[in-house]
């Protein structure tokens, strides 16, 4: 029967000119063969038009031979796409076949011709020709065939490559996205046209193997160009040498600049074999496995925890296998709250898991605002796991937040063998990026570099240095690589090694690693040692100074006791310093220092020691007296013993650690000092940055004061305070009341309480408004089954004043309290509606804090 004409279009014909040839033979330009001189069109295989030769196209590609009585017959169809303006020619070996049909069917309004070319095969002598096809004399394509009799064979590669949709389909369907066939290997890549979304090829590093040998493409054929669609293009590659190579196609988006994270990765890792005539693919590879992520955060509304504990709690990289929404649900239920959960789960119903596994992985951000892109590197069963590698890249940009992820992989079902997963990440740098290590050349791991150094230690032109070990650095041209270290500036004991003190590992795209690999000269073994004695004792003043006792450095018996005589009796002297003999200092040098300590004997210790080339700066503990004091002083007798071959003359210098606001001891004003300076309020300044530097990464962010709060617990010996999210509303209720003072806290925990409330002081401010009405409306007796409310009445001499609640625990809320330099003359009452879960066990000395900002 004739085929249909056509009625739906799918995508834009952008196929290369499909071309024939044969052998020598005489010419026969296309343009001048008139329908006259065709002969009757027997096969209704043979288009007759327009239409049907497109979709010939769509069907069979540009070649086709037919079956049974037909199978004489070749059929070609090749699109001309200026047909008034290039010459198409013909070329066909003598009488080899013989010219059977010919008619060009051209669309007007497109300016687009098919040229129907069919040939018979009638002399059975010769088995073999070529067909070819030339435009303006130059060849486009050759076909070649041979023949058993007058039946017609395709013996080149279309005769099993796809080069139409059809034929595309089906060989997808049956031999999969990546294939080898003899000495070929073959890509099925798909995508959508008009979009950024777009396969491409990962790296060049297969070609002393293999070379790319052809690019066809398959795509639904219209008349005309269109918006949107499928591509289907097929990416052939031949084997040229023996060997082992990989080739790689990842799909996402294509970027304008900077690096383009893979939804998808098509690998074939290939082994040429028999003098390049042969291609074995690797089997364990899973082609159709599918990327995705979801990025949340760390200072957004959707994660269990708040940032404070992220890093404490969830920065280790948890994975799961997920058959289904149940077990999808549990696994979130650890990191996200209900409404995110909610959101996540809707892609993935019950109806996707009965054709697909999920692979969960979750991920930390461990730069703190550098890593907000994952991509695919390929999934491969390897030693009885499933393998899924990924990579996480690197961003040249700070961002001002980082985020926790949870990474998907998509199986399909009919592939997970229920193996063991495992996620594997390789990092990568974004582009002009530069990554400065400072790595131990022993150990493979970076050392601590003191912080604000960089600029010493790299010298100006880092000026613009990011991150402490590792550093990043943006630069736009490679010259990047001539970085070099100060080695005045390295922490002390450290040198540049003497074997390969810099490395530069170059990845393309002007991104680097620099590393520069520093030797210990040798540990520096320091010894700590704490006496305490009760000032109660006899006999152990000389003479006690007015500014306190001064840190002693000696390096020999007599500086010892020159340094102790103007304080101490010559008993104390030998009771707790006979030990410090001539051969103690032989080896040794002795860093004394003298406190008195009122709030326990047990409170003062030792934090770290930090050597530089100039100081020697020992960190301890000196707690406040915050929590009250012991009825004995004790002065305690503070040692540190540094061998003589790690001292360098340096001094000496006591820092408490927590001493935020420089007054030598650790308590609560110091966590306030802390979080007013992280709060950028233009009052608070940090005495020492090391000392507040409790993460030891050289960064003092919120992390450090979370660390401070822990140590200052376990100092006092106290409850920790429980963290909770911020809900809390703020409505104004003015109301002025004689002699009362504020702030005034108020724990509701029901809806009978609450009423209570409002009757009692609904004289005393105004809780008429439908601001009130509507913030009150949602505590309802089902509301307090599963909470309790907190009321903070505040008094502002200026209704200019705004507020944000910036913590909440059982304990204590914190207020900022926003001022600007010129405010109204009114006086404001608020209430401040503070919202807890019912399980929240609230302290009898619930407290409100305040710290303000104030606006320009």
């Amino acid at each position: 029967m004739k085929l249909k004409k056509l009625t739906a279009a799918f995508t834009a014909a952008t196929a290369a000119v499909i071309p024939f040839y044969s052998g020598n033979s005489s010419l026969l330009s296309l343009s001048n063969v008139s329908a006259e001189e065709q002969a009757s069109v027997s096969p209704d295989w043979i288009p007759t038009s327009f239409e049907e030769a497109l979709e010939f196209r769509n069907t069979y590609g540009a070649t086709h031979i037919g079956s049974a009585n037909d199978s004489d017959i070749v059929c070609l169809v090749f699109q001309e796409k200026a047909p008034d303006t290039k010459e198409y020619e013909i070329v066909n070996t003598d009488a080899l076949p013989t010219t059977y049909y010919h008619k060009v069917f051209k669309d007007e309004e497109t300016n687009t011709a098919y040229d129907v070319y069919a040939f018979k095969k009638a002399v059975t002598g010769v088995p073999d020709f070529d067909i070819k096809l030339l435009c303006d004399k130059e060849v486009q394509q050759v076909y070649h065939f041979t023949s058993s009799g007058t039946q017609i064979i395709e013996n080149d590669i279309y005769s099993w490559l796809p080069d139409c949709i059809t034929e595309y389909e089906a060989y997808i369907k049956e031999n999969g996205r990546v294939s080898a066939r003899d000495d070929l290997v073959v890509f099925g890549l798909e995508y959508a046209a008009g979009t950024r979304y777009k396969w491409t090829e990962a790296d060049k590093s297969y070609t002393s193997n293999l070379k790319h040998y052809d690019t066809v493409d398959c795509s639904f054929e219209t008349a005309e160009l269109l918006d949107g669609g499928s591509i289907h293009r097929l990416e052939v590659y031949k084997a040229v040498k023996d060997g082992n190579a990989k080739i790689t196609y990842n799909f996402g988006i294509i970027p304008d600049e900077g690096e383009s994270p893979a939804e998808q990765t098509l690998i074939a890792d290939c082994t040429v074999t028999d003098n390049a005539q042969k291609v074995t693919l690797d089997e364990s590879y899973i082609q159709d496995a599918i990327f995705k992520k979801a990025s949340y955060s760390l200072y957004g509304t959707d994660l269990t925890v708040s940032s404070y504990d992220i890093y404490d709690k969830f920065a280790e990289s948890k994975s799961a296998v997920i058959n289904s929404q149940d077990e999808l649900k549990k696994f979130l239920s650890t990191y996200l709250k209900e409404a995110a959960i909610k959101n996540f789960i809707s892609v993935y119903d019950e109806s996707f898991f009965k054709d697909n596994v999920l692979m969960l992985n979750t991920y930390l951000d461990p730069y703190r605002g550098r890593v907000f892109k994952h991509g695919s590197k390929g999934v491969q069963y390897k030693d009885g796991k499933l393998v899924i590698g990924y990579t996480s890249i690197v961003s040249a940009n700070l961002m001002r937040t980082s985020y926790f992820d949870i990474l998907q992989l998509i199986v399909p079902r009919s592939e997970y063998k229920k193996s063991e997963v495992v996620w594997q990440n390789e990092e990568k740098l974004e582009y002009d990026l530069k990554r400065i290590s400072i790595i131990d050349e022993d150990t493979g791991e970076y050392i601590e570099i003191p912080y604000g150094t960089a600029l010493d230690l790299f010298g100006n032109d880092m000026k613009y240095i990011e991150g402490s070990n590792p550093y990043f650095k943006e630069v736009l041209t490679d010259d990047g690589h001539d970085i070099e270290l100060n080695e005045k500036y390295l922490p002390y004991g450290y040198e540049l090694s003497k074997t390969s003190p810099k490395e530069i590992k170059e990845y393309g795209n002007n991104n680097a690693d620099i590393v520069f690999r520093v030797k210990k000269k040798g540990p520096v073994y320091v010894k700590f040692a704490i006496d305490r004695v009760s000032t109660l004792t006899s006999n152990i003043f000389k003479n006690v100074p007015q500014q306190g006792f001064k840190p002693v450095v000696a390096e020999s018996v007599e500086e010892l006791d020159k340094a102790l005589s103007a304080c101490f009796t010559d008993e104390f002297k030998k009771k707790y310093f006979y030990e410090y003999d001539d051969e103690f200092f032989k080896k040794n040098v002795l860093i004394l220092n003298f406190m008195v300590e009122s709030t326990s004997p047990r409170t003062i210790g030792f934090g770290d020691v930090e050597f530089s080339k100039d100081t020697i700066s020992v960190y301890y503990t000196m707690p406040s007296t915050d929590f009250g004091v012991c009825n004995t002083d004790y002065l305690c007798i503070m040692q540190v013993v540094v061998p003589k071959s790690g001292y360098e003359g340096q001094k000496a210098e006591w820092k408490c650690m927590g001493d935020a606001n420089g007054d030598g001891e650790f308590g609560i004003a110091d966590l306030v000092t802390m979080q007013k300076w992280l709060a950028s309020s233009p009052d608070a300044k940090l005495s020492d940055l090391k000392a507040v530097d409790y993460c030891n990464d050289g960064e003092i962010d919120i992390f450090d004061l979370v660390a401070m709060r822990k140590k200052l617990i376990e100092v006092h010996q106290l409850d920790a305070p429980v963290t909770y999210g911020i809900e809390a509303q703020y409505v104004r209720t003015d109301g002025y009341i004689s002699g009362a003072k504020y702030p005034q806290t108020k724990l509701i925990t029901s809806a009978e309480e609450l009423k209570s409330y409002i009757e009692a002081n609904k004289d005393k401010y105004n809780m008429k408004s439908e601001e009130f009405n509507d913030a009150v409306e949602k505590y309802s007796s089902k509301w307090f089954d599963s909470n309790k409310l907190m009321i903070v009445v505040l008094e502002e001499g200026s209704g200019s004043v705004r507020h944000g609640v910036t913590e909440v625990t059982n304990k204590s809320v914190t207020i900022n309290r926003t001022v600007p330099q010129v405010g109204t003359a009114d006086m404001a009452e608020w209430h401040i509606f503070i919202e807890y879960p019912e399980t929240a066990n609230i302290s009898d000395k619930f407290s409100v804090k305040f710290y303000n900002t104030l606006l320009d």
